[in-house]
């Protein structure tokens, strides 16, 4: 996850976010092995942050080439739920 006003200053060699703007680590679990259905989640209060973190200004960033590194893909979109507390 990465604060969207640093997104342009990513280094793509050296593809961390800027300290204190981007969530790099993340824990992925399986949800349904035959769809290939995962969950992915960030700690948010962890040692690497964003700082005055707001959802509407964070974007999902993944890098698709090392898996399909032959292949050109279209650019998508992930609508994330919200729950209410």
């Amino acid at each position: 996850m990465v604060d969207k006003e640093y997104l342009t200053k990513i280094d793509p060699e050296n593809p961390l976010p800027p300290k204190n703007h981007g969530i790099p680590f993340n824990k992925v679990k399986m949800i349904h092995k035959a769809t290939a259905h995962f969950q992915s989640t960030f700690d948010l209060n962890g040692e690497e942050r964003i700082e005055n973190f707001k959802l509407e200004n964070t974007m999902l960033l993944f890098d698709f080439s090392s898996f399909f590194p032959a292949k050109e893909l279209k650019p998508f979109t992930v609508e994330l739920p919200v729950e209410n507390e």
